[in-house]
């Protein structure tokens, strides 16, 4: 056996710059793919993150089928008996209670429609970039001064700026009609056309008032820690609402409140997953090309093994066992040099300047972190390594063909 595996490493290193040359390729492709599979990863975090942080949060509490029907009498009668489990739960780092009502909003020349949300100030700045995002005027504050916060491009349909007077109008949670006059107190904007033109924040006392919800609220959003920690903190939470008898209270995570964005995730990963392929089905070929100028320079050598009594079955396992040497020094080295260079740019980002503008418009910020983990390793060795040793097959079937007459006059 030993004999039988210093032929095969001695057979590699026959043509040196070639194996080498076969090695780099895998290599190369196999830290490419790590790279590319960390920074994907880490910008769908960034995706992900932006619009938590914008305003839905990790995990949201509701009442069931608030989420479909949008019914303001679906709601949470009394959130304060609640905050203690959450205050109790390490894991969460904020929350915050929120009432939602669509109503109209009219200025001195305009009207739109509009989702009313209100908020606690002081909760919110701790679990939303609200208050961070506010780019003319103020944040909102608990004075009952009747302040609300639009975005930009709703302040800019309605042609209002800082101080204007607006009208609320809706239906309350009584069926009685819901109207008060507000002002602008704060334009902000979220790098989200849809949220800045939809959007309006008050105050969460003065949102109960107007729509006869006292002391109850639609929602509780929740901010974690660590973005990892959704499922488990959503099933303690929802383990908890069991044994008290809340089974209509929901725990829903941010993909089941914002399909659309875990869609466009999807989509994004399936088309990337496609040039990945087409990427290493380039480089196999290269690959394959390299394999194959080896048996056919040792043709003669390998007839004339084979006329001396070596099986082709042997001769086919020598051969899987070079591709399998060669494609596992390049795998490795590659995975290695892959997660030091994602492990690099984790710490300090990688600024896309050109995209800038276009990366804000959708809420991303311009420079991304890749997020390199032994599992996006583990899925570039699997991936390199099943592509290399199935184009290593065929290589490997024509030395079963060899006829040794043949084989021996092969020049």
């Amino acid at each position: 056996m030993m004999t039988f595996i210093k032929m095969v490493w001695r057979n590699l290193w026959r043509n040196t710059r070639r194996s080498l040359l076969t090695t780099s390729a895998i290599f190369f492709a196999t830290l490419l793919l790590v790279f590319l599979l960390a920074l994907q990863k880490g910008s769908y975090m960034e995706m992900i993150n932006s619009a938590v942080k914008i305003h839905t949060g990790h995990l949201q509490i509701q009442k069931e089928g608030y989420l479909d029907e949008k019914n303001i009498n679906l709601c949470i009668d009394n959130p304060e008996k609640i905050y203690p489990i959450l205050n109790e739960e390490r894991r969460i780092q904020a929350f915050a209670p929120r009432l939602n009502s669509p109503a109209l909003i009219s200025s001195s020349g305009n009207t739109f429609g509009a989702l009313v949300i209100g908020v606690d100030p002081d909760r919110e700045a701790e679990v939303t970039t609200l208050k961070k995002i506010i780019r003319e005027g103020s944040y909102l504050s608990s004075e009952n001064d009747h302040g609300a916060l639009l975005g930009k491009a709703m302040a800019r349909n309605l042609g209002v700026t800082i101080g204007d007077e607006l009208i609320f109008m809706g239906q309350a949670a009584n069926g009685a009609l819901a109207a008060e006059r507000f002002y602008v107190k704060g334009i902000y904007k979220s790098g989200s056309t849809e949220f800045d033109r939809s959007i309006v924040c008050i105050d969460i006392k003065e949102a109960q008032e107007l729509f006869s919800m006292e002391g109850r609220v639609s929602e509780i959003a929740l901010i974690l820690d660590n973005f990892r920690s959704i499922k488990e903190v959503k099933a303690s939470i929802m383990k908890v609402f069991k044994r008290r008898g809340w089974q209509t209270y929901k725990v829903l995570t941010w993909s089941e409140i914002v399909p659309a964005l875990k869609q466009a995730i999807a989509l994004d990963a399936s088309s990337a997953y496609i040039f990945y392929f087409i990427l290493l089905l380039v480089v196999g070929f290269g690959i394959m090309n390299t394999f194959l100028m080896s048996i056919f320079e040792r043709m003669r050598e390998l007839g004339v093994m084979i006329a001396l009594g070596m099986r082709p079955g042997l001769m086919f396992l020598m051969v899987i066992l070079e591709s399998l040497t060669l494609s596992s020094l390049g795998i490795l080295s590659g995975v290695i040099a892959g997660s030091g260079l994602a492990y690099y740019y984790e710490q300090t980002g990688i600024y896309f300047a050109e995209l800038a503008e276009m990366m804000e418009f959708f809420g991303m910020p311009s420079r991304i972190f890749p997020d390199i983990s032994i599992g996006v390793a583990i899925a570039a060795m699997i991936v390199v390594f099943t592509i290399t040793m199935l184009i290593a097959i065929y290589p490997a079937i024509k030395v079963l063909r060899i006829k040794p007459v043949e084989a021996l006059r092969y020049v």
